[in-house]
């Protein structure tokens, strides 16, 4: 192999995207599994097995943080307060934390589309700060955790203004 190369690895899932790189001599596309290719087009890529991926990079993948987890809470209509399977969620995005050497939390409040905008940025902004603060009394360092409010934009169902929605009514919890 060339000293400088990229190789496409495969997603979790099987699929598998494009690298398109350019060096001084041309462009090339590499869109096959573990295929290995330099920025030279006259060389043709190299297939690779899955042994000599994890020899070459198994140190750097193992390194990888692990991917970011997101979780949703639902609450009543018009409150601060959790439904019952949310509540019993908590202790899940603990663990989450937990397993990460270096976590980062986002707490995002969400709204359903019955009351003004106003009134649903700031109810947002209250259910995720109750959230962030439930996540504080149960271990998770507050400096770790942002909480902020998109109120009745991007809902998770999109409805016409006025309409109850309770899987729009959520706090989005994701942990990196």
């Amino acid at each position: 192999m060339p000293k400088t190369y990229a190789v496409l690895l495969p997603n979790p899932d099987g699929s598998v995207g494009k690298i398109a790189m350019a060096g001084p001599r041309g462009q090339r596309v590499v869109d096959e599994p573990r295929e290995a290719a330099s920025f030279d087009p006259d060389k043709k890529p190299v297939s690779l097995s899955e042994k000599q991926i994890q020899q070459t990079f198994g140190a750097a993948m193992a390194a990888a943080p692990p991917k970011p987890l997101t979780f949703l809470l639902y609450f009543q209509s018009d409150t601060t307060e959790l439904t019952t399977q949310s509540r019993a969620d908590l202790p899940k995005i603990l663990a989450e934390v937990k397993r990460r050497v270096e976590p980062d939390v986002d707490v995002i409040g969400h709204t359903d589309r019955v009351a003004t905008d106003a009134y649903n940025q700031q109810l947002g902004l209250q259910r995720a700060k109750k959230i962030r603060d439930e996540l504080v009394a149960i271990g998770i360092e507050r400096t770790r955790i942002s909480a902020t409010s998109h109120g009745m934009r991007n809902p998770l169902v999109p409805t016409p203004e006025g309409v109850h929605e309770a899987r729009n009514r959520r706090v989005e919890v994701t942990v990196r």
